[in-house]
């Protein structure tokens, strides 16, 4: 079973009491959209869902810090559809950012 909002509020709740200052944190995870195309694997239903999960990271898990807030930077939702390629030549992950905002979420 996957977690709802609340579930996933108390895991980051967690998360942030036990994660190092600096931590990076990678979590899979669907939009509030998809909630209603039934998506399930296994059988398994996806009952959460978020267009912000920077803000619950923040809000819940204290993932931004002063020193980030006061250089204007933030927290980063990386868009999976786009910028994760395999160079097999190379044998390297090559990751290009691409943002995964509320507004291409929704």
């Amino acid at each position: 079973m996957y977690p709802t909002i609340e579930e996933q509020r108390v895991l980051l709740q967690n998360i942030g009491k036990l994660s190092a200052t600096g931590s990076a944190a990678f979590m899979d995870a669907i939009t509030s959209s998809y909630l209603d195309v039934g998506i399930n694997i296994l059988g398994a239903k996806f009952v959460g869902g978020s267009d912000v999960y920077v803000g619950l990271w923040k809000q819940e898990a204290g993932f931004l810090s002063k020193e980030k807030a006061a250089k204007k930077e933030n927290s980063f939702v990386h868009n999976f559809r786009h910028g994760i390629n395999v160079d097999r030549t190379n044998r390297n992950l090559v990751v290009s950012r691409h943002e995964a905002t509320p507004k291409i979420c929704r």
